[in-house]
């Protein structure tokens, strides 16, 4: 190995009483601020001041939206700078208090399953930093509104309207002019598909199109829009109209530098399990899984094929995993290894980084090595958690998994 990667140990400012918007990583000589005080959310101070988003980037890509922003498709922010805002559709961290504890960790580690651990990991344990730093802003005040009701869950609105776009029910301009104004270049949701404005029933759109199986709070906030005097077609214009979320809550998070730290820390925990298992002390089924838990707007079982697709034509969605979750799915990086040919799945690519690969360009200064834990060991914070639970399992004569040796 010839490099040190870096990573964020996000636990710590928890276990050191630093509110989570004051640690040192959003310092203007670090990553810079997590909401900057302009209009557009720009990060404008430090040395990531005015980061440049990728234009022009149909040479590079399929995916970009309609101002040629390396962004998704559906968002239409014309703005080709960072952004970030720590407010989400007007709540502060979309009601998080806090990052993801040690505890919270050592809490996922005892599933003793690849497959499980991923569902945490892509969930509590770093989603909400994203949504944390990212934000979304640029909607009326009517949803807004409508999560100050129910006190949390902003996320929502960004997730579900992504889920009526991959179906087809919103639409967005292909092509918007660099000199476009923003407001000119919005998505909508088309009365050829959804029905004509008079007359709309928006509970039953959100029926026909799967929202009420993945949120709980649907004909809440359908209830409350009404009690705030919103028309069916405003409360659904609304939702189709996106509104700006900044990078690190969209696909195109790589482009914001925390993107890169944060997920080093994640892959601290896998190296540490298998660390762990190759010596025996820990049991860890590896074998390939991508968890359904649960309904929820980021993880649906839906996937929608587009081929062929003209105009105002809807694609044929079935159940099923998404591309790219899957073990033989090729992940499209090449240059990662000196004599790679080809594109690695995702099975290759686990078993390529296994901390025994001593062909790994890179390493860790440390797996176990977590200061917002008890002993500054994750480890030792697990052993802690799984000795409790297996005790409290046991007392009430219940079955349970094995913990630590």
């Amino acid at each position: 190995p010839t490099t040190a990667s870096h990573y964020w140990d996000y636990t710590r400012e928890v276990a050191n009483g630093v509110a989570w918007w004051e640690t040192s990583i959003f310092q203007d000589d670090y990553f810079g601020s997590n909401s900057p005080d302009n209009e557009d959310h720009i990060v404008t101070e430090g040395r990531w001041g005015y980061l440049p988003i990728m234009a022009n980037a149909r040479e590079f890509s399929t995916i970009v939206n309609p101002y040629g922003l390396l962004r998704s498709p559906w968002n239409t922010n014309p703005v080709p700078y960072l952004m970030r805002s720590n407010e989400t559709v007007g709540i502060y961290a979309d009601g998080y208090q806090n990052f993801a504890t040690c505890k919270d960790f050592a809490e996922a580690i005892d599933d003793h399953s690849f497959s499980d651990l991923m569902n945490a990991l892509n969930g509590e344990l770093h989603g909400p930093v994203h949504i944390m730093i990212g934000g979304h802003w640029g909607m009326s005040e009517l949803y807004k509104k409508i999560f100050l009701k129910l006190k949390g869950g902003a996320d929502a609105f960004l997730l579900m309207a992504k889920y009526l776009w991959r179906q087809g029910v919103i639409r967005v301009p292909e092509y918007c002019a660099k000199d476009t104004p923003g407001e000119h270049c919005k998505s909508t949701c088309p009365e050829s598909i959804v029905g004509a404005k008079k007359g709309l029933d928006v509970e039953e759109i959100f029926h026909r199109y799967g929202l009420y199986n993945v949120s709980d709070n649907i004909g809440t906030m359908v209830r409350l829009g009404h009690l705030m005097g919103a028309t069916d077609w405003e409360i659904l214009q609304e939702l189709c109209s996106f509104g700006y979320p900044g990078e690190m809550f969209t696909s195109s998070a790589p482009q914001d530098p925390t993107f890169w730290p944060l997920h080093g820390n994640v892959e601290r925990v896998l190296q540490l399990l298998r660390v762990k298992k190759h010596a025996k002390k820990y049991e860890f089924d590896e074998t390939w899984g991508y968890e359904h838990k649960s309904y929820t707007p980021s993880d649906t079982h839906h996937v929608c094929d587009w081929t062929g697709v003209e105009g105002m034509e809807m694609p044929t969605c079935y159940s099923g995993t998404c591309p790219g979750h899957r073990a033989d799915d090729l992940l499209p990086f090449g240059g990662l290894m000196e004599d790679q040919d080809g594109f690695y799945t995702n099975q290759e690519f686990y078993d390529l980084i296994s901390p025994g690969n001593s062909e790994m360009p890179y390493v860790y200064d440390s797996i176990d090595f977590w200061p917002g834990c008890t002993d500054a060991s994750l480890w030792k914070e697990y052993e802690i958690y799984a000795t409790k639970t297996k005790s409290e399992t046991f007392n009430s004569g219940s079955s349970y998994g094995k913990p630590a040796a």
